[in-house]
């Protein structure tokens, strides 16, 4: 992640947005999903129908997915499993090593906080 935001940092210094590149920010895109899919069409000169974004948006929805998924394997395997303790949680040397390497190894604020 570091390496990624450090390259886009750069990339971005001398870039206009939205004609040189477009910024989505995840929590931009959850809000309104509908809104950045027709913005992204837009830069791109695509003719795409904000059904065609409603529909892809709802078939995509977390619900839908999940039934896609055979409940013996949803049960099984905690890399796509629904349950809130699914996967392994970090111990507290791991989450240090973490934090220590975002805050020395980050160049660019994206205006997201450390703190």
């Amino acid at each position: 992640a570091i390496h990624y935001f450090n390259y886009w940092g750069d990339f971005a210094i001398d870039k206009k947005e939205g004609e040189d590149y477009l910024c989505i920010r995840y929590e931009d895109f959850v809000a309104d999903p509908i809104k950045i899919l027709a913005n992204v069409s837009s830069i791109w000169n695509m003719d795409i129908s904000t059904a065609s974004f409603e529909e892809a948006v709802d078939l995509c929805s977390r619900e839908k997915m999940i039934a896609k998924i055979p409940r013996n394997e949803l049960e099984a395997n905690t890399r796509i499993s629904v349950r809130k303790d699914r996967g392994r949680i970090l111990n507290e040397r791991s989450l240090e090593y973490i934090n220590k390497a975002i805050r020395n190894g980050l160049r660019h604020d994206f205006g997201y906080a450390f703190e």
